[in-house]
Formats: structure tokens, C-alpha cells, sequence
């Protein structure tokens, strides 16, 4: 066969190769990210007030004359009292889960304020994911070699800085006597196989 053949089969073998050893190398050295669940149980005492407005209605006035006779002394600084007085009704409603407390306030015959305030009695419970991505690096310092096929005169001795971007190194010849450097980026970013 022609030398070019050989020179291919030789640089498909040497990917194959690497791509081999590299893909084994990189399975024992990267892991996951490391996800811990975090359930947290929040009791809430914070008691919640919803406004109320008090309901506005329209009002017919209805003229009603009825006659009647009372017997009796009537105290017209009572009823007065009475109808001035500003009164407050409280319902409490409680359960397993919920508190519940209604203050009505009456004044004037009429609905004057209404406060709605309840209180959670079960805890939430909040689950947090915290992801631990210190395993995630994508920096490396490497180093290697680099050794031609043809001739050995110019093997290569060299570190690199690998980052998520790119890369950027230094070389040592012998047979030049003299330092290269390299970078080169990321063009593709390949997934991990499951």
C-alpha cells in the first residue's frame, strides 16, 4: 500500500486510542454533581389578617305607622346608650390544621368592621435540593508528550491549562532547543453517555 495509507490507518488508530484511554480516564475522574435533598419544617405563627370592607347597601326607606301602647317607664338615655354603643362579636374556629378568628364590630344597628385572621396549626415542609458543584470543575493543568511517527528528533514535551473555553500551554523541544506555546478553544462540548 502507499505511505499515505498507512499514515491514516496509523493517526485512526492513534484517535481511536486516545479516544479510548480518555474516555475511561475521564469516567473514573469526573462525578455527578453531588444533589443533597434538605426537607425543612416551617411552622408558621404568623397570624394572617384579610381586610374587610364592610358592605355597602342601598337603602329604601319604608314608612310604617303602627299604633301601640307600652306600659311601662321607658329610659330614653338606655336605648340612646344602647343604640351608640359599638358592640364587638368574636367567632373562633379551630381544627387540626387551621385557627380561625371573625370580629364583627356593630354600631348604629349596622355592620361596621369585620376582621378575618387565621393561623396555620400543621408545619410545611419545604424541600431545598442543594447541588454541590465543586465536583464540576472544568479546569485542569495537564502535561504530556508529544511523539512524532517519522521522526523522533522532535518529540515535545508539554503542560497545559485546560478551562471550560479553551486551553493554553507551553512545549519544550530538544532538537529545537526552544519554547513553543499553544492555546486553542472549545468548539464542541460533548455530553456525557449514560
Amino acid at each position: 500500500m502507499k505511505k499515505w495509507v498507512w499514515i491514516l490507518i496509523t493517526c485512526v488508530v492513534i484517535l481511536l486510542f486516545g479516544g479510548v484511554i480518555g474516555f475511561e480516564v475521564r469516567k473514573s475522574t469526573y462525578h455527578c454533581p453531588v444533589i443533597t435533598p434538605d426537607t425543612i419544617t416551617v411552622w408558621d405563627t404568623v397570624t394572617h389578617v384579610i381586610p374587610d370592607t364592610v358592605p355597602h347597601y342601598i337603602i329604601k326607606k319604608i314608612t310604617l305607622i303602627k299604633h301601640d301602647t307600652i306600659w311601662g317607664t321607658i329610659d330614653t338615655t338606655a336605648i340612646l346608650h344602647d343604640y351608640l354603643s359599638t358592640r364587638i362579636y368574636e367567632q373562633v374556629w379551630r381544627d387540626s390544621l387551621l385557627s380561625v378568628d371573625i370580629s364583627d364590630t356593630i354600631r348604629y344597628n349596622r355592620l361596621i368592621g369585620s376582621d378575618f385572621r387565621y393561623r396555620l396549626l400543621r408545619p410545611q415542609t419545604v424541600v431545598i435540593n442543594r447541588i454541590d458543584k465543586s465536583v464540576t470543575n472544568y479546569r485542569y493543568i495537564t502535561g504530556g508528550i508529544d511523539v512524532p511517527i517519522k521522526n523522533l528528533n522532535y518529540i515535545e514535551i508539554e503542560a497545559n491549562y485546560v478551562g471550560p473555553k479553551g486551553y493554553v500551554g507551553i512545549g519544550w523541544m530538544p532538537e529545537i532547543g526552544g519554547i513553543n506555546i499553544k492555546g486553542g478553544m472549545t468548539f464542541i462540548r460533548l455530553k456525557k453517555i449514560k
